[in-house]
C-alpha cells in the first residue's frame, strides 16, 4: 500500500514540473491588442470633384448659344420668297430666327418669311428675296437690323424712304451685289423667283451706303434662354399651323425628341407638301422653338396689299422640347422689341436654338398633339 501512494506521489510531482517547464520549441501566442486599446483609422475617401464647363461669358442674341467673342455687328433681316413656284430656299439653315406672315390679300393662300442673321457673311447664298411689306419693315426695326429686300409695296417703300430702317434695295443696287440665278431662269423659274445675294454682298453694300455695323450697346431684343427651364404645358409633338382658313397655307411641325427640335414641312394650296429645307445643303431646317403669334390682319387702301398690327399685345403659343402653353405678347412700338409672357405674367424661356414665329390672324384654324 506504501509503494501505490508513493508511486502516486511521483507521478503528480513530474506532471507538475511539466507545466512549469514548457518545450522551448513550442511557439507562444502573445495575447493581440484590441481596439479598445489603440483604435485603427480607416482609410477616408474624398469626394470626387466633377468639372464644370465654365460658363459662356457671350452668347448669340437671336439664339443664346454660348459664344468665345462677343456679337459685335448688328444682324441682317432678310426678306424670302415662299410661294410653292419658288422653293427651296437658300440660306435658311443658317438663320437664328424665321419669320412667317401673310401677304397679298386676305385668304392666306400665300405667306412670306422674314430671316434674321446674326453672322450673315457666313451665308454663301441667299434667296430668293421678294419685296417688303410694312410689318416685315416693323419686324426688322424690332432687331435694330439692316433690311434686305427687293423693291416693295406703295406704302413699304413710303416708309422706307423716311428713313426708319437701313435700307438694302436690291432694286437699287448693282448685279454685283444682288443677281438673278441662271441655273433657275434656264430651267424655267419665273423672273420674280430668282433674285440672290451672298451675306459678303450684302455686308459690301452696307458698308457702300456708309451704314453703322456696331451693334448698338446694350442691345436688348427680349428674349430669354435657359435650357434648364422645364415648359409645363400640353403634349405637342406635332403641330399645325393655318394662315386664315382651313385651306390657308400650311406649316406642319414634327417633334424629335432624340434632337429636341422641331422640322417642318410646308403645304401650299391645300395639296403640294415639301420639306422646309436649307438648299445650301439639302438639310432640313430644325428649329428649338416654335411661336406662334395672333396679330390682326386688314387690307390696305388698294385692296390688295395688307397691314398687319405689331405693336400692342395679343395672345398666341409656343413649343419647345415638345410641349406648348398658351402665351401673350406685348410691344409698345415699332422700335421695341416683343416681349412673351406665360398666362400667369411669367416671360417664357426659349431653348437655346433656331426659333421660328409664325404670325397669323387671331381666327387662324390651329391644332396640336
Amino acid at each position: 500500500m506504501k509503494r501505490i501512494v508513493a508511486f502516486i506521489l511521483a507521478v503528480m510531482l513530474l506532471l507538475t514540473a511539466c507545466a512549469k517547464n514548457p518545450d522551448p520549441t513550442e511557439t507562444t501566442t502573445q495575447p493581440t491588442e484590441t481596439a479598445a486599446t489603440e483604435p485603427t483609422t480607416e482609410p477616408v475617401t474624398q469626394p470626387t470633384e466633377t468639372t464644370q464647363p465654365p460658363e459662356a461669358r457671350y452668347h448669340n442674341p437671336l439664339t443664346g448659344e454660348p459664344l468665345d467673342e462677343p456679337v459685335m455687328e448688328r444682324p441682317y433681316a432678310v426678306v424670302l420668297n415662299n410661294i410653292y413656284d419658288a422653293q427651296p430656299m437658300h440660306g435658311v439653315g443658317q438663320a437664328d430666327i424665321f419669320y412667317e406672315y401673310m401677304v397679298d390679300g386676305l385668304s392666306g393662300g400665300i405667306t412670306r418669311c422674314l430671316a434674321l442673321f446674326t453672322d450673315v457673311g457666313q451665308v454663301e447664298k441667299i434667296g430668293s428675296i421678294r419685296s417688303a411689306r410694312t410689318y416685315n419693315i416693323s419686324l426688322a426695326r424690332s432687331y435694330q437690323a439692316l433690311f434686305a429686300h427687293a423693291g416693295g409695296s406703295t406704302m413699304a417703300d413710303s416708309l422706307l424712304k423716311s428713313g426708319v430702317v437701313n435700307d438694302l434695295d436690291a432694286g437699287k443696287a448693282s448685279s454685283q451685289i444682288f443677281y438673278r440665278d441662271q441655273d433657275r431662269l434656264n430651267s424655267g423659274y419665273a423672273l420674280e423667283h430668282t433674285m440672290f445675294t451672298s451675306g459678303e454682298k450684302l455686308k459690301e453694300y452696307a458698308q457702300q451706303l456708309g451704314y453703322h455695323a456696331s451693334l448698338p450697346q446694350p442691345y436688348d431684343v427680349g428674349l430669354t434662354f435657359d435650357d434648364s427651364a422645364e415648359l409645363k404645358g400640353d403634349r405637342a409633338h406635332e403641330i399645325t399651323v393655318r394662315f386664315r382658313s382651313s385651306n390657308g397655307k400650311g406649316s406642319f411641325f414634327t417633334y424629335n425628341a432624340q434632337k429636341g427640335a422641331y422640322t417642318m414641312v410646308q403645304e401650299f394650296y391645300g395639296q403640294h407638301q415639301r420639306d422646309f429645307i436649307d438648299a445650301n445643303t439639302n438639310e432640313q431646317v430644325e428649329f428649338r422653338n416654335v411661336l406662334v403669334l395672333h396679330a390682326t390682319s386688314t387690307l390696305d387702301s388698294d385692296g390688295y396689299h395688307i397691314f398687319t398690327q405689331l405693336t400692342g399685345e395679343g395672345t398666341g403659343y409656343f413649343a419647345r422640347d415638345g410641349k406648348l402653353v398658351s402665351i401673350r405678347w406685348e410691344r409698345e412700338t415699332e422700335d421695341d422689341p416683343f416681349s412673351y409672357y406665360l398666362e400667369d405674367g411669367t416671360p417664357i424661356s426659349l431653348g437655346v436654338g433656331k426659333t421660328y414665329i409664325g404670325i397669323v390672324p387671331p381666327d387662324s384654324p390651329f391644332q396640336y398633339q
